[in-house]
């Protein structure tokens, strides 16, 4: 007995499919990023985790064999906007007399803050520049980002090992921009700018249907929670054996938000609270700019202090806190603050 009926397409036999639900699509969308995300953060060790990053932009935010990208199914069903602030380029405009015989022009798209401060961003549909912008022309003709995705997931990544690759490809192999290769920056900047897209889709799924995303350690973007729209990016545990954790220990993390002015504007911001035995503390940056640390169980008390957030980059704020009784220190980003006597 067949567990589903078959009927011939195209002279071939198909299983007929069950269409999964929004939340299961928003959790394949979780899973998906968080692959992408890991092995964007692991690129610079070995550029063997382009091969997977390839392979999840193109599932993600592709046509391919049909199907529109997940990403964008998704990001409909949601009614989430795709529009981001970008430089994009224009393409080589094949009309123009300078343009005969060029061999080879490389025009990416750029995060603002990263151009020249004469050239002004503008916004722009994230979609429409996968499909239509053109960073890369070779040969004679322009290579589009989503051409280039999968070109390099299905020839040389993980979506497929072919025996060969294009000759536009194996040009691009030859070519090196700045010390590297011309697509990985290119894959680089669109793996970047699908996290913030995705993110901002899973946001609203979060706050529309109560959507709420794996817990995961190691997420440089971090849980939607019904809480709040913060993040955090790491947390490492140090504690030293022998010795109870409510007089002495460390515990190191950075907080950091999707909104790369979070620690400057005047938004109130809720972390999630981080916990290691008995001891919880959780942040919170205030409108004033100044970032509060509700710390419950270390020497058996529960305090609140607050600090000036000291400058920040895209990497957010670091914080350690260690303790040793009667005294608790509390470094951020590398400053020191003024020690905690509990004496």
């Amino acid at each position: 007995m067949r567990p589903y009926p078959r009927k011939p397409v195209g002279g071939q036999a198909i299983k007929r499919r069950i269409n999964k639900t929004i939340e299961r699509k928003l959790a394949d969308l979780d899973d998906h990023l968080f692959l992408l995300e890991d092995n964007l953060r692991r690129l610079d060790e070995d550029d063997a985790h382009l091969k997977v990053i390839a392979g999840e932009l193109r599932l993600l935010i592709c046509f391919s064999s049909g199907t529109e990208g997940l990403l964008w199914r998704v990001a409909k069903d949601i009614g989430t906007s795709d529009e981001i602030i970008l430089h994009v380029p224009k393409n080589v405009d094949r009309t123009q007399p300078l343009s005969v015989g060029l061999i080879f022009s490389y025009d990416p798209i750029e995060i603002p803050g990263l151009r020249d401060p004469m050239s002004i961003p503008s916004c722009h549909s994230f979609h429409t520049v996968i499909n239509n912008h053109e960073p890369v022309f070779i040969c004679g003709k322009g290579i589009t980002h989503e051409y280039l995705i999968k070109a390099v997931a299905q020839q040389m990544g993980s979506a497929h090992e072919d025996e060969g690759i294009e000759h536009r490809l194996l040009e691009l192999e030859t070519i090196f921009v700045q010390g590297v290769k011309p697509y990985i920056p290119i894959l680089k900047t669109d793996a970047k700018l699908t996290l913030q897209i995705g993110n901002r889709v899973l946001q609203e799924a979060n706050s529309k249907m109560g959507f709420v995303r794996k817990s995961r350690r190691f997420s440089v973007s971090g849980d939607v929670t019904t809480q709040s729209n913060a993040t955090e990016n790491y947390m490492r545990d140090f504690v030293q054996s022998g010795t109870s954790i409510e007089e002495e220990g460390t515990m190191a993390f950075r907080l950091i938000h999707e909104n790369i002015d979070w620690s400057t504007d005047n938004n109130t911001y809720v972390f999630r609270s981080l916990r290691k035995s008995s001891v919880c503390i959780k942040p919170t940056k205030h409108s004033d700019k100044r970032i509060e640390l509700i710390i419950k169980g270390i020497f058996g008390k529960e305090f609140a202090k607050s600090y000036i957030i000291p400058e920040c980059d895209e990497r957010g704020l670091r914080v350690a806190i260690s303790w040793k009784s009667p005294q608790i220190r509390i470094c951020m980003n590398g400053q020191f603050m003024e020690p905690i006597d509990m004496e």
